[in-house]
């Protein structure tokens, strides 16, 4: 008769040890996945600090889709001001020179820019009561992580009363 072996690990005195859950991505899946990105084999979105920070459970999905929610806003805002490095198709004139304003299309811009302004506003002023408009901005607009533990935690209230603004997971 042949002894059976145990395979299960052990600590010394022969007890078994509790079994440890595995990571949901490793380091390395995160960097192939990353460099995967880079290369343009993916969706670019999971390239930027706020993809990679939700692909390893930094953030949350209502977390992330306020991010997201976000970034369209400031940059439909930013269009409708004129500012650099803002693109929007519906706010830019197709042939160059803006419309009337007294037109029917002046009119419809004007109104669409400024109800960018209104939601751009609100949202910044729930991060401003949140202490983490400048961080938030950083990190969601201009693909800059968080430096140190607590920017991390400033970014995440920021997104998280973003997502309760916006009426996420009700």
């Amino acid at each position: 008769m042949t002894r059976r072996r145990h395979t299960a690990d052990r600590y010394r005195g022969g007890r078994l040890r509790p079994a440890v859950e595995p990571e949901l991505y490793s380091p390395a899946q995160l960097r192939r996945l990353r460099d995967g990105v880079m290369r343009q084999l993916l969706d670019p979105e999971w390239g930027s600090e706020m993809g990679l920070y939700f692909m390893g459970g930094k953030i949350g999905a209502l977390e992330y889709a306020a991010g997201k929610r976000w970034r369209a806003e400031a940059a439909e805002y930013l269009a409708s001001i004129g500012a650099r490095n803002a693109k929007s198709a519906a706010l830019e004139p197709k042939n160059g020179t803006p419309p009337d304003h007294d037109s029917p299309l002046g009119q419809k811009l004007a109104r669409d820019a400024l109800m960018a302004f209104k939601r751009f506003d609100s949202g910044l002023r729930v991060l401003q009561r949140e202490g983490a408009a400048s961080i938030v901005r950083a990190f969601v607009e201009h693909d800059q992580a968080p430096v140190g533990i607590e920017e991390f935690h400033a970014v995440r209230r920021g997104l998280k009363a973003l997502a309760q603004h916006y009426g996420f997971g009700k």
